[in-house]
């Protein structure tokens, strides 16, 4: 009998402790991923409309504000972002190569989290047209 009380005393459990220490550090760590959501919404917003740019066949003159007046035409459809086509066309890169032009797009993305801390996540993917 002895033997049993003391298992079942050393097997407790949600106590004072994990209340005041565990349950907030759980719920800063579900705060600051509610903030950086939006990081990832956008993230796969410009995947879609980038990879959506490679799938079709643009004419042969395709430039870099063409490109860049496409993009800014779906991303205000789509809703990501503000950016307009001259900072689009900042943030473009042209690459010849044997398969076509490689335009590759890198930008931050960045989420104000509290006051002075913030969130900055580097985008960069490539699409390569034809």
């Amino acid at each position: 009998m002895n033997m049993s009380s003391q298992q079942s005393s050393s097997q407790e459990g949600f106590g004072l402790f994990s209340l005041l220490v565990v349950l907030p550090a759980l719920l800063f760590v579900l705060l600051i991923g509610m903030k950086c959501y939006p990081i990832f919404l956008e993230k796969i917003k410009v995947d879609h409309i980038l990879s959506s740019a490679e799938s079709k066949s643009f004419e042969a003159g395709m430039n870099i504000r063409k490109f860049a007046l496409y993009l800014e035409t779906q991303f205000q459809l789509d809703g990501v972002n503000q950016l307009r086509r001259k900072s689009i066309e900042k943030l473009l890169s042209v690459k010849k190569t044997n398969f076509g032009s490689q335009y590759t797009l890198n930008y931050p993305i960045e989420i104000r989290l509290f006051e002075d801390l913030s969130v900055v996540y580097e985008y960069k993917k490539s699409v390569t047209l034809k």
